[in-house]
């Protein structure tokens, strides 16, 4: 667990998730995460078993599952809406790929990693339901190791490389969360209201989505979609939020912050 606290995990967290989501551990080592459409997303760590240990530090509650030596998982919640799933490499003989098994809704989980390194997770229908965000993993003295993502089915596979100098222990972290984490594009009521058309909807993404994660070409594949929503939101004082998807966007609404 120390090692974990001082990787400083949910360090850039606190803008990425949504407070109606709702993270729990169970004993088995294993972390639900609960939407508030009622959609649950599974995460468990592939072990050959290893004892397991619940432990809580303020505003952090964590299982650690130790599966040898030199290795352990460990499943956070912080404040029961942030989660993460942690590979904790303790010395250089800990192995170097770890996997975790992702089910939707008691299915195995979709998964399609995209060119920045992150994941969004689909149910059985290919309907978007979480996002991964992009790996990382840092040794002792806070360096970045290289790492990368792999994905087999419903397994989420992340490797890690460190270097000659690595420092141990290394942590390496997939983290979950529901839409909050996307790296989302939000529009104003006014924006939103202009893209009540597909021409609106490519003019406003023209205009702001210019060097973030979702641009004009994505726009313009889900512009029928977009409209669409964007075309309720306006009518509830509204607004729209893209996130991407395995092609295309899609579409959220959403109220409060930037919808002004």
């Amino acid at each position: 667990m120390e090692s974990v606290l001082d990787a400083q995990p949910f360090e850039d967290a606190s803008q990425a998730v949504d407070e109606n989501q709702r993270i729990a551990l169970s004993g088995d080592g294993s972390m639900t995460i609960g939407s508030a459409a009622g959609d649950k997303v599974s995460v468990r760590a592939v072990t050959d078993g290893g004892a397991v240990k619940l432990t809580e530090t303020g505003d952090l509650s964590a299982t650690e599952i130790a599966v040898a030596p030199s290795t352990s998982f460990v499943f956070a919640a912080k404040e029961g809406i942030s989660g993460a799933g942690f590979a904790v490499l303790k010395d250089a003989t800990s192995e170097r790929s770890f996997g975790f098994d992702i089910e939707v809704n008691g299915a195995p989980a979709q998964l399609s990693i995209g060119s920045t390194g992150s994941v969004v997770v689909m149910d059985s229908t290919g309907r978007v339901i979480n996002h991964i965000e992009s790996p990382w993993a840092r040794d002792a003295n806070g360096n970045d190791v290289a790492t990368s993502y792999t994905a087999e089915g419903g397994r989420l596979i992340q490797s890690v490389s460190p270097s000659a100098t690595s420092t141990y222990p290394i942590v390496a972290d997939p983290q979950f969360g529901w839409n909050g984490p996307f790296p989302v594009v939000r529009f104003n009521k006014s924006e939103t209201s202009v893209a009540r058309v597909t021409g609106g909807v490519l003019a406003v993404c023209g205009k702001i989505a210019a060097g973030l994660p979702i641009g004009l070409a994505a726009c313009s594949i889900s512009a029928v979609q977009i409209a669409a929503q964007a075309a309720i939101a306006n009518a509830r004082g509204e607004c729209v939020m893209l996130a991407p998807a395995p092609i295309g966007v899609m579409a959220f609404r959403y109220t409060g912050g930037y919808c002004q």
